[in-house]
């Protein structure tokens, strides 16, 4: 016999299946629109006032806000947000969820349609590759680069060349061409809207063909 505290308790969590689903876009989004930056500099944020000073639409950013706020990233009285208990962990783990979530959102939004074997041919599914470099920049500073460094510094040999294949934005590339002066490198990417966006980076940041 199923109990009605049972039935609760089922809904409940299936309620969290769906709210999270959100609140995983909501990561993404808060950190690209500068609302993780600001909180992390003040700990609180007037949500009309920041809505206005970034140009952003005021009820789909109070949306936001509360969505994060239902899993304790953020907690709130009216329109004051506050940073809460989760808030530190969401933001290590920003880009992570912006990578899932928002560079990779489209493809998961067809699952049902890339799922079937007559659908799997050519294009059948895309991502948003310069939003993917975007997202990759940040987790490799969080997650890679610490080990990558620390393996690199290690190297009992001189180089002059690098490539970096699916090198995405670009970053570990010219982060190695500033570490090690007097080096080549040649970043290689399926994606060519990423290649493009890096490559602009790389002019902007003045390093040669």
């Amino acid at each position: 016999m199923i109990s009605k505290a049972d039935n609760a308790d089922t809904q409940r969590a299936v309620a969290n299946i769906y709210n999270s689903y959100i609140a995983a876009a909501a990561i993404g989004a808060a950190w690209e629109v500068d609302l993780f930056e600001e909180l992390r500099q003040h700990e609180y944020v007037h949500i009309c006032e920041f809505a206005t000073k970034q140009s952003l639409d005021l009820k789909s950013t109070q949306g936001l806000a509360v969505s994060l706020a239902v899993f304790g990233i953020l907690q709130h009285e009216g329109d004051i947000f506050q940073t809460g208990r989760l808030f530190n962990e969401a933001y290590t783990q920003k880009s992570v969820f912006h990578w899932l979530a928002l560079s990779s959102g489209t493809l998961f939004a067809r699952m049902q349609y890339v799922l079937r074997k007559e659908n799997r041919t050519g294009g059948y599914y895309t991502r948003d590759s310069v939003a993917i470099g975007y997202a990759c920049k940040d987790i490799n500073t969080v997650h890679f680069d610490p080990i990558f460094w620390t393996a690199m510094k290690q190297l009992d040999f001189s180089f002059h060349k690098v490539v970096d294949l699916g090198s995405g934005s670009g970053e570990r590339l010219m982060e190695i061409l500033n570490r090690y002066p007097n080096t080549k490198g040649l970043g290689i990417d399926v994606a060519a809207p990423a290649l493009q966006k890096s490559a602009n980076d790389a002019v902007t940041r003045g390093f040669g063909d």
